[in-house]
């Protein structure tokens, strides 16, 4: 591939900013719009661990 090329293993915006390509404008929005949605969806599984962390606790009576 041409990222492997330039030294860029991996999807980011550093790699498709150095691309210089006209057409990888669409590939930086899709980009960030899925670091929003895993940073969302962290968060989501974070809070439930926590949740499940509280129910165990208080399911063996220690609270």
């Amino acid at each position: 591939m041409a990222r492997h090329r330039r030294g860029c293993r991996e999807l980011s915006y550093a790699c498709l900013a150095a691309s210089g390509s006209t057409g990888r404008t669409e590939q930086l929005r899709e980009l960030m719009r899925l670091q929003r949605e895993n940073e969302r969806l962290r968060r989501a599984v974070s809070d439930l661990t926590l949740d499940k962390l509280i129910l165990a606790e208080v399911a063996r009576g220690n609270y």
